[in-house]
């Protein structure tokens, strides 16, 4: 990055950002702060989607899913 934009990232550093809740602030972000500590995640639930409703469970490692018009 520094040869193209003059500046060099550091990716801990990043990191340790998005962990302080101060990038990313609130309820909404707290999977991607959960993802970024190594927390398992569960996804099962109604999600909303440019596509319409979007439906998810987990079964161990698997995961399956259907839109609302799919159904």
């Amino acid at each position: 990055m520094r040869e193209w934009f003059g500046f060099q990232a550091n990716p801990e550093q990043i990191k340790k950002m998005y962990l302080t809740n101060k990038a990313f602030s609130g309820t909404k972000w707290a999977r991607l702060r959960a993802a970024l500590k190594g927390e398992p995640l569960n996804w099962t639930g109604e999600w909303r989607t440019n596509w319409g409703m979007l439906s998810l469970s987990r079964s161990g490692a698997t995961v399956t899913g259907a839109y609302t018009h799919d159904r």
